[in-house]
């Protein structure tokens, strides 16, 4: 049964190209499988166009129309076409990850947005949340994998842009 859009030994090869891997690089094997499952777990919680491509499987992705070619010469479909997971889902399911072990908290980033204001003896500051992220009002707490599955999700009706002159 997969747990995770992508493998950790995948995942390593992902983080190989990117700066900043840090937490990546000192978690154990099972944090990062840990973190990997999470992430699967945030974007499987995202309202996501279409429909799974085998009403049976476990997670949300692969979707119908999802189509690649199966390259594995051991699969009795090699060279068809089958359904499979985006590069860009499990990407996004990597960016979730090394966020989730930097340290970063869905809910409590999503908490901070209902907080207006802060203070300390006579010293305030205001925070405007007219203009919520939608990313982390999603529970997303990569805006990076945001990117990535922005195109996957249904009713998104995209950033709203104000001018204050």
């Amino acid at each position: 049964m997969a747990e995770a859009y992508i493998t950790v030994a995948d995942a390593q090869i992902y983080f190989q190209s990117k700066l900043q891997t840090a937490a990546w690089d000192r978690a154990t094997f099972d944090q990062q499988q840990k973190s990997l499952y999470e992430a699967t777990r945030i974007i499987d919680a995202l309202k996501l166009t279409g429909s799974k491509a085998d009403r049976d499987q476990v997670l949300r992705f692969p979707r119908m129309h999802q189509l690649a070619e199966d390259t594995d010469p051991l699969s009795p479909t090699f060279g068809e076409l089958i359904p499979t997971v985006p590069n860009d889902v499990k990407e996004a399911c990597c960016d979730i990850a090394i966020a989730l072990l930097q340290g970063v908290d869905p809910t409590h980033e999503y908490n901070l947005l209902s907080r207006q204001v802060h203070g300390y003896a006579t010293t305030r500051q205001q925070k405007d949340t007219s203009m919520v992220e939608p990313h982390i009002a999603a529970g997303v707490p990569s805006l990076d994998a945001w990117k990535k599955l922005v195109k996957y999700l249904r009713d998104y009706q995209g950033f709203s842009l104000v001018r204050d002159s």
